[in-house]
């Protein structure tokens, strides 16, 4: 039995293969209040075992969050998203929501290179060379009010 969980990939999920490593703009009402940046992760649990000897359960997508809410008192703070909840979430972006401390923002998601530039500039991070497969447009924010 492995002590670490194997690092097979799995297959792509492919409703979040459209916000890897992708910057959308967070808003409030009509300000523009921060920056939400999207990293793709494979989840394994210990499923039993111990010691020497383990079991690990096979991977499941989630996502790792790193958000810039500068007027809410986080300039920076990251979270995640579990497996069993990324089916909402994937579902409240693609409407253009995002749910987080009882607070309910639009979103409105960025291109490729404005996606790679924000990612440097707020959160030091570079992200892949090639391109995501298309989101939608960016448009202006959506209405939380719809969400």
């Amino acid at each position: 039995m492995p002590w670490r969980p194997r690092r097979e990939p799995i297959p792509a999920d492919p409703r979040l293969e459209r916000f890897r490593h992708r910057v959308a703009r967070i808003w409030l009402a009509q300000d523009e209040v921060g920056l939400l940046l999207v990293l793709p992760e494979v989840y394994r649990t210990q499923t039993g075992g111990a010691l020497w000897w383990r079991r690990w359960s096979e991977g499941r997508h989630g996502a790792l969050l790193f958000l810039s809410l500068p007027q809410s008192g986080l300039p920076f703070t990251d979270t995640f998203v579990a497996p069993d909840d990324l089916a909402d979430e994937l579902d409240d972006w693609d409407a253009g929501c995002f749910r987080f401390v009882g607070e309910t923002y639009a979103l409105q998601w960025l291109g490729d290179h404005d996606s790679r530039r924000l990612a440097s500039e707020w959160f030091g991070m570079e992200t892949h060379a090639g391109p995501s497969p298309p989101v939608s447009p960016p448009r202006g924010p959506a209405n939380p009010d719809s969400c």
